[in-house]
């Protein structure tokens, strides 16, 4: 029994420093069949996957104290393969060792989980070498930012603030217009207004279109400045005597007060912007009286074989203008129509015209001979057509006079379509 207990001392030697990978020589000490295991474990080891120090020391001392014992069981993780190799398993000591170390050098070999009863995973195959990528090309260099341009310069500062209150805004004629122009420094410092009193024009209406300067009087400005510390008003009270240049008395109508001043520092001689703008609206009404109705017309005028062009096609289209409602009332007249063709089609998104719709309507009214300028129409895009509005504020037109016995509205131009769609509104 000794010397089975030896042999298996020495044994357990020479499977430690197999499991620890060195080269071992067996001795002629050692019993044959012990010598032949040894050499197939140790070309078995040269084939194995290196195993945990955990994994020997457990796998070791369990062979070992299977061995040591000779008993077939393994407490509660015992299976198959150990009833198997309990029954092939001979008596002797040495075979017993010998088929032992054979064990422990396949567990090692195949990498077994002895304790868990199974097989781990084999190690995943190397990946194949992946080329290196071409190195990238440098980049190009950024392009060197474009110089900021300078800003345009912005409107100078505000210093005085112009405001214009008439005694009233409808005259009869021959009243004298009142207005009361007042100026006041808004700025942190004293200002300079001149000239003082500042020159002030009376002008016929501008309407949309093209404008022609149409004055009506003129008054020259003052000799005079005007200086003002830090919220500070002075007030200029202008009247007018509804005369023309030439000393007659003006139409019935509207009229544009026009106000022409500079404005600077007063610490600085020369530094200084100039001002003109529209400051005033004066209605001089009929002494009659003005017409106050709404009358729904609803008559209409057909343009055939205007040319046309769609998608870069020349076409001839057909264009029907409607003239729908006239509204008389103390502050002037309104015109609306309404144009119609085949050709019409509603913008998708924004209300605006289609391109092609895009049309200046020019238009004239005459009442009882006295022919008037309606500018531009206003537009509005509509499912059934184009609406084209005349004398809606802030462009005025002139009221019609409560006794007029006749009205025309005539459309003088649609976009390059000249024409005279005219119309009689019948007042009575």
């Amino acid at each position: 029994m000794g010397e089975e207990v030896n042999m298996e001392r020495e044994f357990s030697k020479y499977l430690d420093r197999m499991l620890a990978g060195e080269e071992v020589k067996v001795g002629a000490e050692v019993e044959p069949d012990f010598g032949t295991v040894l050499d197939f474990a140790q070309k078995m080891a040269q084939l194995r996957a290196v195993p945990s120090p955990s994994f020997k020391a457990q796998l070791k001392e369990r062979l070992l104290r299977q061995l040591s014992e000779g008993a077939a069981e393994v407490g509660e993780k015992r299976n198959w393969f150990w009833e198997d190799l309990r029954r092939l398993v001979p008596r002797s000591a040495a075979w017993r060792a010998a088929v032992t170390s054979a064990v422990v050098i396949v567990l090692a070999i195949v990498g077994v989980v002895w304790y868990m009863g199974g097989f781990a995973q084999a190690p995943p195959p190397m990946p194949a070498p992946v080329p290196r990528p071409a190195p990238a090309p440098a980049p190009a260099p950024a392009p060197a930012p474009a110089p900021t341009p300078t800003p345009a310069p912005g409107p100078p500062p505000r210093l005085v603030e112009l405001s214009a209150s008439p005694a009233r805004t409808v005259y009869l004629p021959g009243e004298e217009v009142e207005i009361d122009f007042r100026f006041t420094n808004v700025a942190s410092e004293a200002v300079v207004v001149s000239p003082y009193p500042p020159r002030i024009r009376i002008l016929m209406p501008s309407l949309p279109g093209p404008y022609e300067e149409d004055i009506v009087r003129s008054f020259p400005p003052g000799a005079e400045e005007l200086k003002l510390e830090p919220g500070e008003s002075a007030s200029y009270t202008f009247i007018w005597d509804q005369r023309d240049e030439g000393g007659q008395q003006v139409n019935p109508g509207w009229y544009e007060v026009e106000v022409k001043h500079t404005v600077r520092k007063a610490a600085e001689a020369e530094e200084g912007y100039s001002i003109t703008g529209t400051e005033a609206r004066i209605l001089i009404q009929y002494p009659q009286g003005a017409m106050e109705k709404t009358i729904e017309v609803n008559q209409s005028q057909t343009a055939t074989g205007l040319p046309f062009t769609w998608k870069r096609e020349e076409l001839a289209i057909d264009v029907t203008i409607t003239l729908e409602r006239v509204e008389l009332s103390v502050e002037g007249v309104r015109f609306r129509a309404l144009v119609t063709s085949p050709s019409y089609t509603l913008p998708q998104g924004p209300l605006l015209p289609p391109p092609q719709w895009m049309l200046a309507a020019y238009a004239h009214y005459t009442v009882d001979g006295v022919t008037k300028d309606a500018g531009v129409a206003g537009m509005r895009p509509l499912e059934d057509g184009l609406q084209l509005r005349w004398g809606y504020a802030p462009a005025r037109l002139d009221p019609v006079p409560g006794d007029a016995r006749k009205l025309t509205f005539t459309i003088t131009r649609l976009g390059d379509w000249e024409g005279l769609w005219e119309f009689q509104v019948p007042l009575e």
